[in-house]
C-alpha cells in the first residue's frame, strides 16, 4: 500500500509539472496561430503513422507547417542518444548517419545519404522538437534514462528556443501476443506508458502530445472497440482471406512475406495492398502500427496540439477507407483529448 501511495504521489507531481509546461505553451500557440510552425521529430514508424494526414489537415485549416521527421524503424531513446554522440564525434559514420528523412522540410545532409542529428537540428530554427520511446520499451521505466537526458541535453544545447514535446505513443491492440498470458494487458500497457511519458515530460518541463490518451479514449467507445472475428479460421486461413476487424485502430491481420521483423512489426513497412496475390505470403498480425483510423486520429491530435485550433471543423479532407461519420468521431475524440489536457493544466 505504501508503494502504491508513493507511486500515485510521483505521478500526481509529474502531471502537475507537465501540465504547467503545457499551460505555459498554450498562450504562445494562440498568439502565433497564423505564423509558420517548424517541427523537428526524433521518431520512428510511430511518428510516421501519427503524421500521415497532418499536412492535409494543416492545408485545410490554412496553417503553415514545416516538419522534419527523423525516422529509423523501432528507434529507441537509447539509439537516439547513441546517434547524437556519433554525430558529434564521427559525423559521417553509419552510427551518425542514422536517420531517414520524412515530412515536408527541405532535405538536409549529403544527397543520397541518411542525415545525422547535428545536420537536422542545425536546419532550424525549430519551434518544437519531439522525442519518443520505442513502443516495445515504452512501458518499461528502466529504459528511459540516462538516454532521455542525453537527447534532451543535446536538443537544448542546439535549439534552446524550441519547445520540447514528448510524443506519448499508444498501447497495442488487445490481441497482440504481448498480452497472450493475460498477466499483462492492453490497459496495463497504457497505464505504464502513460506514467513513464508523464514523468519524462515532468523531468524536462516538456509538453505531452497525448496520442496514446486519444487511442485509449477511442477504445472506450463502441465504435472503436475492436471485435475479434469469431468465425474466421486463423489456424487454416484461406490464402488472401482476412478476418473482419471492426473497431480496430491498428493494422491487425494482413498477408505479407515472412521477414526477420515479423515478430516486431514496428520495424517493418506498411503492407503492400496487392500482397494477397503473392502465394508465398503468410497471415501475420501487426497489432502495433496504426491503420487509417489510427493514423487519422494521431494526425488530428498533432493538429490540435500544434495550432490550438478545433480540428472538428475540418470536414473536407477525408482519408480513403474512412466514412465521413467515422472521421467525425475521430476528430471529436482528438479534440476532446487535447481539450481535457489543456483544461487540467489551467486548474
Amino acid at each position: 500500500m505504501k508503494k502504491l501511495l508513493h507511486s500515485l504521489r510521483v505521478l500526481s507531481l509529474a502531471l502537475f509539472v507537465s501540465n504547467a509546461a503545457w499551460s505555459e505553451d498554450a498562450p504562445k500557440q494562440n498568439q502565433n496561430q497564423n505564423q509558420k510552425i517548424r517541427l523537428l521529430i526524433f521518431g520512428n514508424s510511430f511518428s510516421n503513422n501519427s503524421t500521415t494526414h497532418l499536412l492535409e489537415l494543416a492545408k485545410e485549416g490554412k496553417k503553415d507547417l514545416v516538419f522534419l521527421n527523423l525516422v529509423k524503424g523501432g528507434c529507441s531513446l537509447q539509439e537516439d542518444a547513441a546517434a547524437v554522440k556519433a554525430a558529434q564525434t564521427a559525423p559521417d559514420s553509419p552510427q551518425a548517419r542514422f536517420f531517414s528523412q520524412g515530412g515536408n522540410a527541405p532535405r538536409v545532409g549529403p544527397v543520397g545519404k541518411k542525415v545525422n542529428a547535428i545536420e537536422a537540428i542545425d536546419a532550424g530554427p525549430w519551434d518544437y522538437v519531439s522525442i519518443q520511446q520505442y513502443s516495445l520499451l515504452s512501458f518499461k521505466p528502466e529504459t528511459y534514462e540516462p538516454y532521455a537526458k542525453e537527447l534532451v541535453d543535446f536538443v537544448k544545447s542546439k535549439a534552446p528556443e524550441a519547445k520540447l514535446v514528448v510524443h506519448e505513443t499508444w498501447a497495442y491492440r488487445e490481441d497482440d501476443p504481448l498480452f497472450k498470458d493475460g498477466k499483462f494487458t492492453q490497459d496495463k500497457m497504457y497505464e505504464a506508458l502513460k506514467a513513464n511519458y508523464t514523468k519524462l515530460a515532468a523531468d524536462y518541463h516538456a509538453a505531452i502530445l497525448p496520442i496514446g490518451d486519444a487511442f485509449q479514449a477511442a477504445r472506450q467507445t463502441p465504435e472503436w472497440t475492436y471485435v475479434k472475428d469469431a468465425a474466421f479460421d486463423f489456424k487454416n486461413p484461406k490464402q488472401g482471406a482476412l478476418p473482419q476487424q471492426p473497431g480496430s485502430l491498428n493494422m491487425g491481420w494482413l498477408w505479407r512475406k515472412p521477414t526477420a521483423n515479423t515478430a516486431t512489426p514496428e520495424n517493418s513497412p506498411t503492407s503492400d495492398p496487392n500482397a494477397a496475390k503473392d502465394t508465398t505470403l503468410k497471415l501475420t498480425l501487426d497489432a502495433h502500427h496504426a491503420n487509417v483510423a489510427g493514423t487519422y486520429l494521431g494526425s488530428c491530435v498533432w493538429y490540435e496540439f500544434l495550432f490550438n485550433d478545433d480540428v472538428t471543423a475540418l470536414t473536407n479532407y477525408l482519408p480513403k477507407g474512412l466514412t465521413a461519420e467515422q472521421a467525425a468521431s475521430l476528430r471529436k475524440i482528438a479534440h476532446e483529448t487535447v481539450a481535457k489536457q489543456r483544461q487540467a493544466a489551467a486548474k
